[in-house]
């Protein structure tokens, strides 16, 4: 497992199943992409791509292989967010100020990028959201403020603001339920990053820790009967949840090592398929390809020629 930074030659998105094993998305397409996002239906992927001094969103038809450029202007843009409609995206961008906030495009190029709700009504940075699957909330995750993270809702009916993490610790990568229900996160209270889950909206009722060991990248399966995460070993965990009357932790499953594969520090580094059978993660070009077997003939004849022998 390595950060994005480190992929300087580019990477491959992989679709690897429950195993662990991964085929590449398309052999041919090798990018420095930073940030991804699924779209519902699992047909379309959302990525940021690292250019000449430059961060761009674009989108890949996972069908076709055609691949469309959505973003031109400021120098910075990434970590993308599908819309309830399957047809938005909402992303990050620098081209105000100097600071990122959150904007939305049509995923098919068409139009012009808009500035979203969050940045009419908050004066901090906003560094990354998950909308809700009914269009009443955004969940976003505020910039550094005080040296700490915190996690946010706006209620879209009427620009309402309710704080939901906040406090004198670390708190980002909110993920919620398919139901609306429960929002999971990233935790430093402990001492280390940890995965929490709460209720929605009513965060302050109730809090359970989901990992021990370390924990990151919380994402929910599209039943919600679980939640995925990386451990501190850097294993891919499945939980199995009970969240119907109540919130309950089931049996943990490390399904496997993402050693091969790229992690960003502070936002999602992976995506589940709508199946919830794999995932589209991002893998170093080059790694996991077996080495290149050279046979040489006549090699000590060789080597005595060499030797004037």
């Amino acid at each position: 497992m390595y950060l994005l930074s480190d992929a300087a030659q580019g990477v491959v998105p992989v679709r690897v199943d429950r195993n662990g094993v991964g085929q590449p998305i398309d052999s041919t397409w090798i990018a420095k992409v930073n940030s991804l996002a699924l779209s519902p239906d699992g047909r379309r992927l959302a990525v940021s791509i690292a250019g000449d001094r430059r961060t761009d969103l674009w989108v890949k038809d996972l069908s076709t292989g055609s691949l469309t450029r959505l973003t031109f202007e400021g120098s910075l843009n990434y970590r993308p967010a599908w819309m309830p409609d399957g047809r938005t995206l909402s992303f990050m961008s620098n081209r105000e100020a100097g600071k990122t906030y959150m904007y939305s495009t049509k995923a098919d190029g068409s139009g012009v990028p808009w500035r979203e709700h969050p940045a009419a009504t908050d004066t901090v940075q906003i560094d990354e959201v998950v909308w809700l699957e009914d269009g009443r909330y955004v969940i976003y995750r505020a910039g550094v403020v005080e040296g700490y993270r915190n996690i946010l809702a706006l209620r879209l009916s009427d620009s309402t603001r309710l704080p939901l993490v906040v406090n004198r610790f670390d708190a980002y990568g909110p993920a919620i339920s398919p139901d609306g229900r429960w929002l999971a996160y990233i935790s430093a209270e402990s001492g280390q990053e940890e995965i929490y889950v709460r209720p929605f909206p009513a965060a302050d009722e109730a809090r359970w820790a989901v990992s021990t060991a370390g924990g990151t990248q919380p994402v929910w399966a599209n039943d919600g009967r679980e939640l995925f995460y990386i451990d501190g070993k850097g294993m891919l965990v499945a939980v199995e949840v009970t969240a119907s009357d109540g919130f309950a932790v089931g049996r943990q499953l490390e399904l496997f090592s993402l050693e091969p594969y790229s992690i960003a520090p502070f936002h999602q580094s992976y995506a589940v398929t709508p199946d919830d059978q794999s995932f589209i993660l991002l893998r170093e070009a080059g790694a996991g390809r077996s080495p290149d077997l050279v046979v040489v003939l006549n090699w000590f004849e060789e080597v005595k020629k060499r030797m004037g022998e």
